[in-house]
């Protein structure tokens, strides 16, 4: 089960589904660290219950495996605040996946991600299929 203490990826196969983000998507992102600095990032890949990311600068922000982050991201000019927590480390991409919402707010914003998840993995499917 999803906490905000441990987060974990559900065994239910369509979170799992994680596709690549395609340029043409139109999603964009930002992380934000506990100290409120924002980082701007390249959106790799998608499902719902996270996304990896490619820190956009030269610089990137020192992230460790466990940390808290929340995740900023704009589709369609909306913009949708996730909590999470940084689950992976490889290469230059970061692994985060999203804790499990303990506000209304959070609930609002993890409704609205799980409509735009399935939006993405839909655009890289006609993609592919072209």
């Amino acid at each position: 089960m999803n906490t905000p203490s441990n987060p974990s990826a559900s065994t239910n196969s369509r979170e799992l589904f994680r596709v690549p983000v395609i340029p043409k998507s139109g999603l964009s992102g930002a992380v934000r660290f506990a100290d409120q600095e924002s980082h701007g990032v390249k959106v790799c890949d998608v499902s719902e219950a996270g996304v990896k990311v490619e820190f956009a600068n030269e610089n990137p922000p020192n992230v460790s495996v466990g940390m808290r982050v929340e995740f900023d991201v704009l589709y369609r000019d909306e913009s949708i605040l996730m909590k999470g927590v940084v689950s992976r480390l490889a290469d230059d991409h970061v692994v985060i996946v999203f804790a499990q919402a303990t506000d209304d707010e959070g609930r609002r914003n993890a409704g609205r991600w799980r409509e735009v998840a399935p939006s993405i993995q839909q655009l890289w499917l006609k993609y592919r299929l072209q």
